[in-house]
């Protein structure tokens, strides 16, 4: 009985230390994207977006390369090269912010071109609320060029 009960009072602090535990994290990380931020600073965006790209495909080519010969230091390297990319895309986004669900579709004085394409666009059916068109032929018919 005294064992189970030992148990249970252990199980009982596991939520606090965990939350212990991530906030520690959380600090932790927020310090080190500030000290990052002021390393990457000095770059230009066009640095920052080559740089992204050139480490997504050195990701990409030790992966492949790891795979084909079977080399965990090769797999380790994608590893980091991915999350050196993935911390420069977010200094990018940091850098230019995007804002979710703003749609600017202007063409000069024309303020809304979808609503001009949406009139003579022709919607046989709704499924769920979302307008589905169709073109029915067979599959072993040619299609026409």
């Amino acid at each position: 009985m005294r064992r189970l009960e030992a148990l249970r009072t252990r199980f009982r602090e596991i939520p606090v230390r965990l939350g212990r535990s991530l906030e520690i994290v959380g600090v932790r990380l927020h310090a080190f994207w500030a000290r990052l931020t002021t390393v990457l600073a000095p770059l230009s965006d066009s640095q920052v977006a080559w740089s992204t790209r050139v480490l997504a495909l050195a990701a990409l080519l030790l992966f492949v390369g790891s795979l084909a010969l079977y080399s965990f230091p090769a797999f380790v390297g994608s590893i980091a090269c991915a999350v050196a990319a993935y911390l420069l895309t977010r200094e990018d986004v940091r850098r230019h912010p995007v804002e979710l669900g703003v749609v600017d579709v202007r063409d000069g004085e024309r303020e809304d071109i979808p609503a001009e394409a949406e009139a003579k666009a022709v919607y046989p059916f709704q499924v769920a609320g979302i307008t589905l068109s169709m073109e029915k032929r067979s599959r072993w018919a040619r299609r026409k060029t």
